[in-house]
């Protein structure tokens, strides 16, 4: 995100030009390792993000991401959903 302010921000990944229709939205990418093996990659078409609350003072964020990602190098897509609760931010 490269934005902290409370609010719903949807957005379309354009692969041609590699930006996000809302700038508020900086990527989508989601690895999984199962056992210690890297699995491949899925990077995000479509996302809504959902703040909450963001606490200035401790760096803590109440949100949600809606999103379909699609598998590096293919057309198979996934929709996944993340609540954040209190999740700390670091720079």
């Amino acid at each position: 995100m490269n934005t902290a302010e409370p609010g719903t921000y949807y957005g379309v990944y354009d692969e041609s030009s590699g930006v996000w229709s809302n700038n508020a939205i900086g990527y989508t990418r989601l690895t999984v390792d199962y056992d210690g093996q890297p699995y491949p990659v899925w990077y995000g078409s479509k996302a809504t993000v959902t703040i909450y609350e963001y606490n200035k003072t401790t760096k803590g964020m109440t949100a949600k991401l809606e999103a379909e990602v699609v598998l590096e190098g293919t057309t198979n897509t996934r929709t996944i959903k993340v609540e954040m609760d209190n999740l700390k931010l670091v720079e």
